[in-house]
């Protein structure tokens, strides 16, 4: 159903319709490989909170079993205690003959990581100790700048600590104002990162020749940001079936960024730029406007709002009188720009 679901899960209708589609996707995977889906399933009668985070084991067309999230993160971004019951205990699935333990995001991060809340319970080693052999750990671990290499050792040291293999795959996608990044792992014990999936790219891996950890070297921070603000305005345009972008150029280089990273995400000719010179707009930062259109490939157009700001300060005279009225003036160009830009939009 996505991550992440926030009130949704309080409907019983959005509940009813996640376990129909989960079912009915099991009833279509009819290989022989074991498929793990993240999903919301209705919690036992008598439970505090009316749905599981979950995953869902699916093995020749059926459901086999569930793995519920015990830990629920209520920091920063996350309020998921506010919505799930906690899972009372964990579970094992027989892979191929191996024993595969499921431990949900949060679950794997118990073990005193600094900045995280210390809990009670340690499911990566309850697995262990009931005789995991490797630990499976479905993820929605959001980006967060210079955290993709905290979030790597992380499950490094997990791996080193419980002595099995842990294999984490994280959500690819913006989502609300979240962004999700990917780069999911596979880290053994003796501290080795095996297998490495790209940053911010979904990607199907197949065995562990497949990913290659040197092909995927750390970004820069600023490399690294910009993929992930392409990512996000990429996925909102394309969930919210939004067509096209609009962006005020206005020669500087706030508005040279933005345009920048919309056509990297949405591609040039589904941005248009509009320069709207005022009163006290440079002759140059017109030109710059035009040249930046013409260097990203982009639709272009020029509409004044010299006349449009005269009419609305001399209306606007008989109550603040004339003189100079400070951020007022200024708000003022401000919004009949964003007026034109929002009539474009609605079109």
């Amino acid at each position: 159903c996505g991550y992440p679901p926030l009130d949704l899960v309080g409907r019983a209708d959005f509940v009813c319709a996640v376990e129909t589609a989960t079912e009915e996707l099991a009833a279509q995977l009819t290989g022989s490989i074991v498929v793990v889906v993240g999903t919301v399933r209705s919690s036992p009668p008598g439970s505090a909170r009316k749905v599981h985070n979950s995953a869902a084991v699916i093995d020749g067309a059926k459901i086999v079993g569930y793995a519920d999230k015990i830990l629920l993160p209520t920091y920063d971004v996350f309020d998921e205690a506010r919505t799930f019951e906690p899972g009372a205990q964990v579970h094992l699935f027989e892979v191929a003959g191996q024993k595969v333990g499921i431990a949900i995001c949060e679950d794997l991060w118990s073990d005193g990581v600094p900045g995280q809340p210390f809990y009670d319970r340690d499911p990566g080693k309850e697995l262990v100790e009931l005789g995991a052999e490797i630990i499976l750990s479905p993820s929605a671990s959001p980006f967060q700048r210079g955290r993709m290499g905290v979030r790597q050792q992380l499950f490094i040291d997990q791996a080193h600590r419980l002595g099995v293999p842990v294999a984490v795959s994280n959500l690819v996608g913006g989502n609300t104002e979240l962004i999700f990044d990917g780069s999911s792992l596979l880290a053994k014990p003796d501290g080795s990162l095996d297998l490495l999936s790209p940053f911010v790219e979904e990607v199907r891996i197949v065995g562990e020749s497949e990913a290659e950890t040197d092909e995927n070297t750390p970004l820069d921070e600023v490399s690294e940001m910009v993929g992930a603000i392409v990512l996000g305005i990429r996925d909102y345009f394309r969930k919210c079936n939004i067509e096209k972008a609009v962006i005020g150029l206005s020669g500087g280089i706030d508005s040279a960024v933005t345009a920048l990273l919309a056509v990297e995400a949405l591609g040039a000719k589904k941005v248009r730029g509009i320069g709207m010179p005022g009163p006290y707009s440079s002759t140059g930062s017109v030109e710059d406007a035009s040249e930046l259109a013409d260097r990203l490939g982009i639709e272009f157009d020029l509409i004044s709002t010299v006349e449009t700001y005269r009419t609305l300060r001399q209306e606007l005279e008989s109550v603040l009188g004339k003189g100079d009225w400070g951020v007022a003036q200024e708000n003022l160009q401000a919004r009949i720009r964003g007026t034109i830009l929002m009539t474009i939009a609605n079109r």
